[in-house]
């Protein structure tokens, strides 16, 4: 399951009911197929985003006038994606819950006083101690996709945050919070090589080249982006039996992500290795001849309006792990005959009618502040007609690539 917190309240607030309530049924919904053609439909929260999640055969859905597309349920989801698991878990929370489940229902947070910011904190495992600049706070709830214990502190100065577990490694990270702001945060604490423990070396690469990929990894859906990137080894608890199975993942922007079970052993150390293939991101557009306001999204946030021979302005919103030279393009292609829509090659062998190139530009710490926004302004000279805009970004992660600022 990789629905997190403010995915849940994202989807209440958005399809939900009056009371921000997830519901069965009720929800007057405009769903939009990739053609365009739309038809009303009466659905409940789940019936909502298993829709959305469908992008092979919707674009869209329209509740109230206001659209809602997968890629922004996906950044509402923290960039994860949802699954027929977090499905499920919504129709189990609804207004007919599922045996021993309830309503789930978003509310409001209360503001803290002026001064202050809310620190939201997840430690696994689950009852690890919180200390906050030395003091010991209560201990963490630990079940980080729907659980966190908030703690107010003194806003826009440096906390240190230490976590600690019998039998765990202890990890401390320095955290501020803005004034009256809310910060979610989660840790996963290592366990120390002992009795009781296997080990796991996750490594990532490009699947084209085979270059080494420096990767989230991600252990039964929680990611150790915070703490580590590929190639890593990680001792985890297996307990009493030789063998214990955890789902091992890795997650690369600009790659699709990859999920598997992995068998770890007692007293060893196994390996998973993930071959990313690099995910290039497309949309159908129109240029037309005269100023009409052209605006499409994609998992990266492309936005923007487009008219020959007038200035055009948009952005492109990454997210990154590590420090990292970037670069992304905008290319235009027409469609040839009979094309599916979904083969890439195909549409790339008609030849880019058009490019735009954002970039070069340098991530300086991708863990204070994991989203880049890249401006860029274009005048286009392409010709009236329907085109499809293919986003690719290309990496180094060697600083001589890129001019450092």
């Amino acid at each position: 399951m990789t629905l997190t917190e403010a995915g849940k309240e994202y989807i209440a607030q958005k399809f939900g009911n009056a009371s921000s309530c997830l519901v069965s049924a009720g929800i007057t919904v405009e769903v939009y197929d990739l053609s365009a053609n739309h038809w009303t439909e009466t659905l409940g929260s789940a019936q909502i985003v298993a829709r959305l999640v469908t992008t092979t055969m919707y674009s869209k859905v329209q509740i109230g006038g206001v659209d809602y597309t997968y890629a922004a349920l996906r950044t509402a989801n923290g960039g994860n994606d949802i699954t027929s698991t977090d499905i499920t878990w919504i129709a189990d929370h609804d207004d007919t819950p599922a045996s021993g489940q309830t309503q789930y229902c978003y509310t409001a947070p209360t503001p803290p006083p002026a001064g202050y910011g809310y620190l939201k904190i997840c430690g696994r495992p689950a009852g690890c101690s919180v200390s906050i600049d030395g003091v010991l706070q209560s201990a963490s709830a630990g079940y980080c996709i729907d659980t966190y214990t908030q703690y107010e502190v003194t806003s826009n100065v440096d906390h240190q945050v230490t976590l600690s577990y019998t039998g765990y490694k202890p990890l401390t990270k320095t955290i501020s919070v803005g004034t009256g702001d809310t910060k979610e945060v989660t840790y996963v604490l290592e366990a120390v090589a002992g009795a009781n423990t296997g080990a796991v070396t996750i490594t990532a690469t490009d699947a084209a080249t085979g270059a080494s990929l420096a990767a989230q990894p991600t252990v039964d859906g929680i990611s150790w982006e915070e703490q580590y990137v590929t190639p890593v080894t990680i001792n985890l608890v297996v307990g009493t039996a030789a063998t214990k199975d955890f789902n091992i993942g890795v997650k690369h922007p600009g790659y699709t992500s990859q999920e598997r079970p992995v068998t770890v052993v007692k007293g060893s150390t196994v390996t998973a290795n993930f071959a990313l293939t690099e995910v290039e991101l497309f949309r159908q557009v129109q240029v037309y001849a005269e100023m009409p306001k052209v605006a499409w999204l994609v998992d990266w946030s492309i936005a923007g309006q487009m008219a020959v021979g007038v200035r055009t302005s948009g952005w492109v919103k990454f997210t990154f792990t590590k420090k990292t030279c970037y670069r992304a393009y905008l290319d235009f292609y027409t469609a040839p005959a009979g094309w599916d829509g979904q083969d890439i090659a195909a549409l790339k062998a008609t030849g880019s009618k058009a490019r735009i190139s954002m970039g070069p530009s340098y991530v300086l710490d991708p863990f204070l502040n994991d989203e880049y926004r890249f401006d860029w302004e274009w005048y286009p000279t392409v010709s009236p007609g329907t085109y499809w805009v293919v986003c690719t970004l290309d990496y180094s992660d060697n600083p001589a690539s890129c001019p450092v600022p």
